[in-house]
């Protein structure tokens, strides 16, 4: 083992400074002159590294996502000395630092970014590590004194997965391809609204019945990722894509003459997940969303304020697709359709549809 390396092994101090401003005052003494192993994470907004890194490489250096954090290493800078002022900025008290022979100050920078609970961060100096005590987001820094030009790597660990990167020049060195091949999130597409019609068969006591029925419903922005709270990691190969779809509303139930002399029935509307939405991948197969729930709207349904429509029961939902990696672009179709009932004063029928809405198609692209 090199004389560097015996350096860095030393016991490590390590602390944590938040909301530190350029004028804080230490919070932790340390040595005047650091030697190899002294890690640092503080606050430090505004700080320009003398080496950046390019951001906006199509490669995405400097960024590593995970389940529930997401960072942008900005660059760094080394020296050998380091004023008072700067040090106390970076999370070392005490004074200055002066790096002693064969080391360095190693200072990394980080831009936008956040994290949840849950995701751990370790510094990797020529391969030994230390923990830190969060993982580093907006603004902050991550300070060492390290053997001269040592390897230095950022380790995130997430839902039992490790990612890891190259704090010099932002490559990583270890990663979940499905982050960085595509975009993470769509466009926000176009909400749906359509009319069919349908026709209410009472059996004998009324003659049949045909009438407008309305449906729409709020479409948001696709997330594509390759793990998702509600099902924790997609199989390998594959990402989870989830649509979410809201305000799900028809003007089926109410809306008409209900006098005792009137013909026309309130149409009630059940409609199975599977049986309206699906998406078709670049890559791989037509899907269907996992699970199967049942919408319905009936008498019971909530009636929106203001308005003659009724809002199905469940009235959201997040449909989620599993789908090849490789994807990066899908069409996601809504085609309503569904089981009918239709309901005089006083009989129970059937509705059947004549023509329903009509089926819209959303290009999404990641």
């Amino acid at each position: 083992m090199s004389s560097s390396r015996r350096r860095f092994v030393m016991p490590i101090t390590l602390a944590v400074v938040l909301g530190l401003s350029a004028c804080a005052a230490p919070t932790a003494g340390l040595h005047r002159y650091g030697p190899a192993g002294y890690v640092q994470l503080a606050v430090a907004d505004g700080f320009t590294p003398a080496s950046p890194i390019d951001t906006t490489a199509s490669d995405s250096p400097g960024r590593l996502t995970g389940p529930h954090y997401s960072l942008q290493a900005t660059g760094y800078s080394v020296s050998r000395s380091v004023s008072a002022v700067d040090a106390a900025r970076y999370g070392f008290g005490g004074g200055p630092v002066h790096a002693t022979k064969g080391t360095e100050f190693f200072l990394a920078v980080f831009g936008e970014g956040h994290a949840e609970p849950g995701a751990t961060a370790e510094l990797l100096v020529d391969g030994e590590a230390t923990t830190l005590d969060r993982v580093p987001t907006h603004g902050e820094t991550v300070a060492a004194v390290i053997p001269t030009d040592a390897p230095v790597l950022l380790r995130v660990t997430d839902a039992d997965r490790s990612q890891t990167l190259d704090l010099r020049d932002g490559s990583r060195t270890e990663q979940i391809d499905a982050y960085y091949n595509a975009a993470l999130r769509s466009q926000d597409p176009d909400d749906y609204k359509a009319k069919g019609k349908a026709t209410g068969r009472p059996g004998g006591a009324y003659e049949p019945a045909q009438r407008s029925v309305s449906v729409s419903m709020a479409i948001g922005a696709a997330e594509r990722a390759p793990w998702i709270d509600a099902k924790g990691w997609a199989d390998d190969g594959k990402v989870w894509v989830s649509v979410p779809i809201s305000d799900i509303t028809t003007d089926a139930v109410y809306g008409f003459d209900t006098s005792e002399d009137s013909h026309e029935p309130m149409l009630y509307w059940k409609f199975a997940q599977d049986d309206v939405f699906s998406l078709n991948p670049d890559k791989g197969k037509k899907t269907t969303a996992a699970g199967n729930p049942t919408f319905t709207a009936d008498v019971d349904s909530t009636v929106v304020p203001g308005s003659t429509d009724v809002r199905f029961d469940p009235v959201s939902v997040d449909l989620i697709f599993e789908v090849s990696e490789d994807a990066t672009a899908a069409t996601f179709t809504v085609a309503p359709t569904g089981k009918l009932t239709a309901v005089w004063k006083n009989v129970n029928g059937v509705g059947v549809w004549e023509d329903a809405p009509n089926t819209y198609t959303v290009d999404l692209e990641f």
